[in-house]
C-alpha cells in the first residue's frame, strides 16, 4: 500500500478515534444533560461515515468497496438529526421536539435508510461505478445529490437557530453554542469541496482519493474534546434566561423607557394578588404607582422597603433598580423586590440572642471573677489568703532581684490566742481574729499585702523596703494593735501581738526560706516574752519590748 493511501487510511482512523473519545465524555456526562444524548448521535454518524469510507478505501475487493459505499450515505440524515438537537438541547436543555421536527428528521432519515436497503432504489442512491487496476471511479446516483442538498439546508437551518441564540444569551452559552457551530461548519464546507470534485469530474469521484469531509469529522472530534474540557460543555450548559426569569423567587418588573410597566414574573404576580392587584391591570403603570399599590415605606437600611399593603404580615423587601441595554442603546429597567422578612428577623433575633450572650458572658465574667477572688480570700476576715500570699511574694521577689531592690516579709501572731478561744469560746476568738484583721487592713500601704497565714498568724509583704524600714513598720502595727479593743458579748477585749521580720536577699533569696527565717523571729519574740518584735539575725538585747 502506497504511502498516499496510508495516510489517508490514518485521516479516517483518526476521525474514528476522535469520535470515540468524545463519545465517551459525553456518556460520562451524560445525567441530567440532554446535549450528551444528542451529541453522541453525532459521534455515531462521524463513526458510521469515516469507517465505511475507511473499508472501502482500503478493499481490494469491488464487492467490498461497493458495500462500503452503499453504507455510507446513512451517515448524512444520522449527523443531520443529532446536529439539530443538539443545538436545540444546547439553547434550552427543556427542549421537547415537536411532532414536525420529528417527522422532518425522523422521516429523511428513514427514506435514506428504506432507499439504501431496499433492491429497487438502492442504484439511485449508490450509483455505479468504474473500477481500474490501482483505482476507479464512483458515480453517485441522484438520490444521493437530492439527500446531500436535503442535509445541507438541514445543517443551515439549525445553524441559523444557533446563531439567533447566540446573538441573546451569556457570553459563555455564547462561546459554546459558537464553538458547535464551527465543529458543524468545517466539516460542511469540506463536504462541499468533495461535492464539488465530484460535479467537476462529471458525477465521478476517484476511489483512491480523500473524502475531505473527513477532514473536518476529524477537526470536528478535537474541537468538542477542546470545549468539553475548557468551556465545560455538558457540564455547565446554561438555562433558557426566560425560563431563569420566570422561576425567581424575587418578582421582577420590567418598566419601558417612558417608564411604563411591560412585563412581570410569576413572583411578582404572586406579590400583586397578596395586594389585591391583578398582574394585568397594572400594565402601563410606573415604578410609583406600582409602590404605592404595594404600601411601600422605607424600612430601616437603605435600599429596603416595608410593604404594608398585603394581605399577609407585613413584608420587607429589598429593592433593586436595574438599567437594560440592547448593545448601548437603553431599553427600560428591571425593579427586583426581594423578599428579605425572614432574613431581617432572623438578624432581629440573632441581635437579640448576641446581647442576651453578651450579658450572660458579663455575668459569667464577673461570677468567674468573683470565685476566683473568692479563692485568694479568707472567708472569716476578708483578708487575702495563703494562696494569694504564695504568687505575690513570688513576683516580689522576682521583681526585687531583676530591679536590685529588697522586698520585706513581716509575720505578725497574735498573743495567748488559744487563751482566749478556750476561755471565751470560739465566736469571741473570730472576733478577736476579725479585729485584728480590720487594724492591719486599715493602716495598709499602697503596695502592701496583708494576708491571713493561717490560725491567728498575719503576714505582709513590703515590696522595696529594707531590713530596717521593715522592723519600723512591723512595730507600727504591733502598737496599733496593741492600742485596739476588741468588742465582744463578754466586755472589750485588749489583745496584743508578736511580730517577726526577714527581707531579701539580705535573709533568703525565695520565698519558703524568707518565711522560714521571718516565722524564725517571731517565735524568739515569743519566747522572749510577746507583745515584741525582732528580726532575723537580731540578739535579745536588740529586740523591742513594746
Amino acid at each position: 500500500m502506497e504511502g498516499a493511501a496510508v495516510a489517508i487510511l490514518a485521516v479516517y482512523a483518526a476521525a474514528v478515534t476522535g469520535a470515540v473519545a468524545v463519545g465517551v465524555v459525553c456518556w460520562r456526562r451524560r445525567r441530567g444533560t440532554p446535549a450528551a444524548y444528542s451529541m453522541l448521535v453525532v459521534m455515531t454518524g462521524i463513526i458510521w461515515w469515516s469507517l465505511t469510507e475507511m473499508i472501502a478505501h482500503a478493499a481490494n475487493s469491488p464487492t467490498v468497496t461497493r458495500a462500503g459505499f452503499a453504507l455510507f450515505p446513512i451517515a448524512l440524515p444520522i449527523l443531520v438529526l443529532g446536529f439539530h438537537l443538539t443545538v436545540r438541547y444546547l439553547i434550552d436543555p427543556r427542549y421537547v421536539p415537536s411532532r414536525r421536527v420529528i417527522a422532518i428528521l425522523g422521516g429523511n432519515l428513514l427514506l435514506v435508510v428504506l432507499a439504501v436497503l431496499l433492491p429497487h432504489t438502492r442504484e439511485l442512491v449508490v450509483g455505479t461505478f468504474d473500477f481500474q487496476p490501482g483505482g476507479g471511479w464512483w458515480h453517485p446516483g441522484p438520490l444521493f445529490w437530492i439527500e446531500v442538498v436535503v442535509a445541507l439546508a438541514l445543517l443551515g437551518w439549525s445553524g441559523a437557530l444557533e446563531l439567533r441564540a447566540a446573538r441573546h444569551t451569556s457570553a459563555t452559552h455564547r462561546a459554546q453554542l459558537l464553538t458547535n457551530l464551527s465543529g458543524a461548519l468545517v466539516p460542511s464546507v469540506g463536504m462541499l469541496i468533495s461535492t464539488t470534485i465530484i460535479i467537476r469530474n462529471g458525477n465521478a469521484w476517484p476511489l483512491d482519493a480523500l473524502d475531505w469531509t473527513a477532514l473536518g469529522w476529524l477537526f470536528t472530534c478535537l474541537l468538542d474534546l477542546w470545549s468539553l474540557d475548557t468551556q465545560g460543555l455538558m457540564a455547565t450548559v446554561p438555562i433558557a434566561r426566560g425560563l431563569i426569569l420566570e422561576e425567581l423567587g424575587s418578582a421582577v418588573y420590567v418598566f419601558d423607557t417612558r417608564d411604563g410597566m411591560s412585563d412581570v414574573n410569576a413572583a411578582g404576580r404572586r406579590l400583586l394578588a397578596d395586594a389585591g392587584v391583578e398582574a394585568d391591570d397594572l400594565l402601563g403603570a410606573s415604578r410609583v404607582d406600582l409602590l404605592a399599590l404595594l404600601g411601600a415605606r422605607p424600612g430601616s437600611e437603605t435600599g429596603e422597603l416595608v410593604l404594608s399593603a398585603t394581605r399577609n404580615p407585613v413584608r420587607e423587601v429589598e429593592l433593586r433598580d436595574t438599567p437594560l441595554h440592547s448593545g448601548k442603546r437603553p431599553i427600560g429597567s428591571a425593579v427586583v423586590l426581594r423578599d428579605i422578612t425572614g432574613v431581617n428577623q432572623s438578624r432581629r433575633e440573632l441581635a437579640l440572642a448576641n446581647t442576651r450572650l453578651r450579658h450572660q458572658l458579663q455575668t459569667i465574667e464577673e461570677l468567674r471573677s468573683e470565685l476566683a477572688e473568692q479563692a485568694v480570700r479568707d472567708s472569716l476576715t476578708g483578708l487575702h489568703n495563703r494562696r494569694y500570699l504564695d504568687e505575690r511574694l513570688a513576683l516580689a521577689i522576682e521583681d526585687a532581684q531583676a530591679t536590685d531592690e529588697s522586698v520585706s516579709l513581716v509575720v505578725l501572731d497574735i498573743d495567748l490566742f488559744k487563751a482566749v478561744n478556750d476561755q471565751h469560746g470560739h465566736m469571741v476568738g473570730d472576733q478577736v481574729l476579725v479585729a485584728v484583721a480590720r487594724a492591719l487592713a486599715q493602716r495598709a500601704r499602697h503596695a502592701e499585702t496583708i494576708t491571713r497565714f493561717g490560725g491567728e498568724e498575719f503576714v505582709l509583704v513590703l515590696p522595696g523596703v529594707g531590713f530596717d524600714a521593715a522592723m519600723e513598720r512591723a512595730r507600727e502595727l504591733q502598737t496599733a494593735v496593741d492600742h485596739t479593743l476588741v468588742p465582744t458579748e463578754v466586755g472589750p477585749l485588749r489583745v496584743t501581738v508578736s511580730g517577726g521580720v526577714a527581707t531579701a536577699p539580705l535573709h533568703a533569696a525565695d520565698p519558703e526560706s524568707l518565711i522560714r527565717v521571718a516565722d524564725e523571729a517571731l517565735y524568739r519574740a515569743k519566747s522572749w516574752g510577746r507583745n515584741r518584735v525582732t528580726g532575723a539575725g537580731l540578739s535579745r538585747s536588740s529586740a523591742d519590748l513594746g
